[in-house]
């Protein structure tokens, strides 16, 4: 029989996370869509309150909580606001790419380009998105990232992970429903790589 009983942490985190959604968000959300962002003081108490680094694991100064505490999480943010539940999941999937590298130049470049406020993370699957790799170099298009701003690039190209932190060039697009997350087409012409690693075993 399966159970279906997310255990007292994850039902007290969906908690929190429900009542910071009715008072922080909801009240909030046509300020933040004419915005295309959320508060910076929204954000600081996002962050205060714990539910800023739930997947990254302890030794990282995170909860360790894993990807259900986020998924728990963002559904109650979303209920409210979904573009804001967007934007304050500031790594979104690049985080579970990183993580199941799990190469530590990756992930310290990933969290250096993260640590500047307000930064966002995009990531991009050359099974989907058109990527190329030469050498040092990539090139990469992504028609809409739900991102006005995109501080970190992470592609996973076949069985390697790459992190690219400069060269990224966005273009706002409007929104698409989710006006506080923004929007915008991504281009990546000929970026450094700032960092790589292989997936594990290959």
């Amino acid at each position: 029989m399966i159970d279906f009983d997310p255990g007292d942490e994850l039902a007290l985190l969906v908690e929190t996370a429900r009542k910071f959604a009715e008072e922080a968000l909801r009240p909030r959300l046509r300020d933040a869509e004419t915005a295309r962002a959320v508060d910076p003081s929204v954000r600081e108490s996002f962050d205060a309150i714990g539910l800023a680094g739930l997947e990254w694991p302890e030794a990282s100064d995170g909860a360790g909580l894993g990807p259900l505490a986020r998924v728990l999480v963002n559904e109650e943010l979303a209920a409210a606001d979904a573009g804001a539940a967007l934007a304050l999941d500031t790594a979104g999937p690049a985080l579970y790419a990183v993580l199941e590298i799990d190469d530590e130049s990756v992930a310290n470049a990933f969290r250096a380009a993260l640590a500047v406020p307000g930064a966002r993370a995009a990531f991009l699957d050359a099974a989907v998105d058109r990527v190329t790799v030469d050498g040092d170099r990539i090139g990469a298009e992504a028609a809409w990232i739900p991102a006005d701003r995109v501080d970190v690039v992470v592609a996973l190209v076949g069985d390697d992970l790459v992190l690219v932190r400069d060269g990224i060039e966005t273009t706002p697009l409007r929104g698409a429903g989710l006006r506080a997350a923004g929007a915008c087409e991504l281009r990546l012409a000929s970026a450094p790589i700032a960092a790589h690693a292989s997936r594990p075993g290959a």
